[in-house]
């Protein structure tokens, strides 16, 4: 497209034109060739006109989905760590060590420290999974834990995905207000924005949808035909208690998003947020091939452009759920899309392409071929065949195992089969709604494969999933690929009773 052309059609995106009836048939058609079961979208004009929704498909069961689709943002605590730290006259920059003590993590070493700017940017260097949200063994104490964990980069020169910091990040929040950081977000950032069904809790209504996780059926995909993964007093989110605050804590919905993202250009912390610090991979993000430039990331935010056209971008995801938030300033609109299936993943970082094209009267085209191929490529890494695997009968010693990544692991001679069964794609964080076994088998000498046997709360089915490798090492089992398949994230657990 020629600069004169675009220009012409610079100015606020208009947004009847864009979300319109044949915007409504197109999202419908690719829900149903995508199996996405509901998606909830919120337009919000930044100059503070009223916003749209749209909500598409079902939240669960035969229940339409509204614009109360719930998810959960980090967005949320690294503004209001940035704001807390400037008003105690630090900045991103300061160690976190200077504000909890007792925090060190293996990658400080030769004088270099962690700096919440690291936490809050996924670059303190930690590379192990986020399985830690397990039971209350594994919980006591989150700095501790932090200590124990495997760095093999220095802070703040590789990306690497990891929750855990956001939650030492409201751990400081804490620490300098002498407040709950339930209470900071709610005081400072919901009360004032009226943001009423936003919560810790997820108890938002009872249209709230639940998400739903895809599942393998002999090897063949069954996107959003998966299980129901909603939140309950005594399941799901809920359960996790004090754990997971600054990460999966806080449960939004549309309607509330669009006030918040409304506000997001008055926030004085958001351009700090989205300053450039890291490069990222597009493995971490749908929509590379789109991009002008490879997306850069600041602190939660990313920055990137397509078709001449800057945008700032979140997304987020838990059991089931998948979000993504985009701030287009040159066209003065946010939008909010917002899933109760994790395959809604290309399907929401696309409707931002589809918003700047329309506008600058583009086809639209390669935007869907684009995001059909990401989709087919991801569903084959992700879930790939995972057949049976045959070995013989192990001899790891039986009793109580404990890990500050896996919780507590009882070892009986029913864990150890001589086939580790076929397994399926189960939630994340499979505990939360049911209840988990460990199996393995022996593939040689000290060497084992094994996988979760998940008995889902729901209805009672059992499923096996989260494959894994585990190795003894001087009475330890080491694990890796736990839910991920990622070699490189490792747990330990190690034997407190026989």
């Amino acid at each position: 497209m020629s600069s004169l052309a675009k220009l012409l059609r610079t100015g606020p995106l208009n947004i009847p034109a864009v979300f319109n009836d044949a915007f409504d048939a197109l999202i419908s058609r690719l829900m149903r060739e995508w199996e996405i079961p509901g998606v909830s979208i919120a337009i919000a004009p930044l100059s503070g006109a009223a916003p749209v929704f749209k909500a598409y498909g079902l939240a669960h069961g035969d229940e339409a989905i509204t614009p109360k689709a719930s998810e959960r943002w980090v967005l949320f605590t690294t503004l209001t760590l940035l704001r807390v730290l400037k008003e105690h006259s630090l900045g991103p920059d300061t160690p976190v060590s200077d504000v909890l003590p007792n925090f060190k993590l293996e990658s400080e070493v030769d004088g270099a420290k962690v700096t919440f700017a690291h936490s809050v940017g996924h670059a303190a260097g930690i590379e192990t999974a986020d399985v830690m949200y397990t039971d209350s063994a594994a919980q006591e104490d989150m700095i501790r834990y932090l200590s124990t964990l495997p760095c093999s980069a220095a802070p703040g020169t590789t990306p690497f995905y990891s929750n855990y910091m956001f939650d030492a990040a409201a751990l400081a929040v804490e620490a300098l207000t002498g407040q709950t950081f339930e209470v900071v977000v709610k005081e400072n950032v919901l009360d004032p924005l009226g943001m009423a069904e936003t919560s810790f809790t997820g108890t938002a209504g009872e249209d709230v949808a639940m998400g739903l996780t895809p599942r393998l059926d002999k090897g063949e995909l069954k996107a959003g035909m998966g299980i129901s993964v909603g939140v309950g007093p005594n399941t799901g989110l809920q359960s996790l208690g004090q754990m997971g605050r600054g990460s999966y804590g806080l449960i939004s919905t549309a309607e509330d998003m669009a006030k918040w993202t409304a506000s997001l250009l008055s926030n004085p912390f958001v351009n700090a947020a989205s300053a450039p610090r890291l490069n990222m991979t597009d493995k971490w993000h749908p929509g590379g091939s789109l991009l002008d430039a490879p997306l850069t990331y600041g602190m939660s935010l990313f920055q990137g452009s397509h078709a001449g056209v800057a945008f700032l971008e979140a997304y987020g995801a838990t059991a089931g759920y998948r979000t993504n938030m985009a701030i287009i300033r040159e066209l003065d609109v946010g939008i909010v899309v917002m899933s109760n299936s994790e395959e809604a993943h290309e399907l929401g970082a696309m409707i931002k392409f589809l918003a700047i094209r329309s506008h600058l009267g583009m086809d639209i085209d390669s935007v869907l071929q684009a995001m059909s191929t990401e989709m087919a490529q991801r569903r084959k890494a992700e879930c790939p065949n995972l057949p049976a695997i045959t070995g013989v009968t192990p001899n790891l010693s039986l009793g109580t195992y404990v890990g500050p990544g896996l919780g507590r692991w009882h070892l009986t001679s029913a864990s150890f089969v001589t086939e580790r069964p076929e397994c399926v794609n189960i939630p994340y964080l499979p505990w939360l709604y049911g209840t988990c076994k460990p199996l393995l088998t022996l593939t040689g000498e000290g060497s084992y494969e094994g996988c979760m046997q998940w008995t889902n709360r729901a209805d009672g089915k059992v499923y096996y999933g989260c494959p894994f490798s585990a190795k003894e090492v001087d009475g330890d089992i080491w694990i890796s690929g736990f839910n991920w398949g990622d070699k490189a994230e490792l747990c330990v657990l190690r034997k407190i009773k026989g």
